[in-house]
Order: C-alpha cells, then sequence, then structure tokens
C-alpha cells in the first residue's frame, strides 16, 4: 500500500510541475502570439522549398514542413531565444515594446536600440552556429526527402 501510495503521490507531484510555468515563459506567452508566428515560419518554409520542389503542390509542402517543424518546436525556440539566460525583463520588454514600433512603421526609441540590437546579435550568432545549421540541414533535407518519394 505504501508504495502505492508513493507512486500516487510521484505523479501527482510530475503533473503539478508539467503545468508549472517559469515566469518568463508567462511573460513572452503575454507579448507574442506562438501560433501566429509558427504560421507565419511555416508560410517562408514554404515558399522557399515551394521554389526547390516546383511540382510539388503547396498543400503537400505544407503539410510536409509540419510533419517535421511542430509548432512546440518553434515555441521552444522562441522561448530559448527570449529566454532570461540572453535578455534580462527589462530587455525583453524593451525588445518587444521595439517590435510594436517596428510594426507601426517606426524606429525604435533611443532606449529599445540596445536590447533590439543585441536580439539581433545573438540571432546572427545562432546562424552562425554549427549545431543550429545542422540540425535545420537535416530537416529540410528529410523534407526534401520525404517530398521527393
Amino acid at each position: 500500500m505504501k508504495s502505492l501510495y508513493r507512486i500516487g503521490l510521484a505523479l501527482t507531484l510530475a503533473a503539478a510541475l508539467a503545468g508549472c510555468k517559469s515566469d518568463r515563459e508567462k511573460l513572452v506567452e503575454s507579448r507574442l502570439d506562438f501560433h501566429t508566428l509558427y504560421e507565419e515560419q511555416i508560410e517562408r518554409s514554404v515558399t522557399l522549398i515551394s521554389s526547390l520542389r516546383q511540382n510539388v503542390p503547396k498543400d503537400r509542402v505544407r503539410e510536409t514542413i509540419k510533419k517535421h517543424r511542430t509548432f512546440e518546436q518553434g515555441r521552444q525556440d522562441l522561448l530559448e531565444l527570449y529566454s532570461e539566460k540572453n535578455f534580462t525583463d527589462a530587455e525583453f520588454t524593451q525588445i518587444m515594446d521595439a517590435r510594436q514600433r517596428a510594426l507601426a512603421g517606426q524606429e525604435p526609441s533611443a532606449e529599445q536600440k540596445p536590447a533590439a540590437e543585441k536580439l539581433a546579435r545573438i540571432i546572427q550568432e545562432r546562424m552562425k552556429d554549427g549545431t543550429y545549421l545542422a540540425k535545420g540541414k537535416t530537416s529540410q533535407e528529410a523534407i526534401l526527402a520525404e517530398l521527393d518519394e
């Protein structure tokens, strides 16, 4: 009976922890629409892959990309990018405010520019990172191979 109680307690604790979100995760989710960003990323990928496989219908390309690039993967990438490892809460807020200004056709304020430039540097570093590039290349090759079947 004790072991059954322990298993039940362990499962309850695991479920409770799985539902916990960090303050940063809550902050990022409050400022970004993950679904819209995911769909935009998918559509950019569809455009790229469709240019390489012009004979494949775009719907099939989109479906294949979504099999290889899930919503949760995109969400985790954004959470990692905007993590506390990279930005303070104040920097993240400045980046999001600069994003709003850019969407409205305005330049970031002088206060927002350093954080926006830091974001640009981090993204550039990611694009040069061998592991990040290899992961992207592997994913693209898998998508192309599946479309060639």
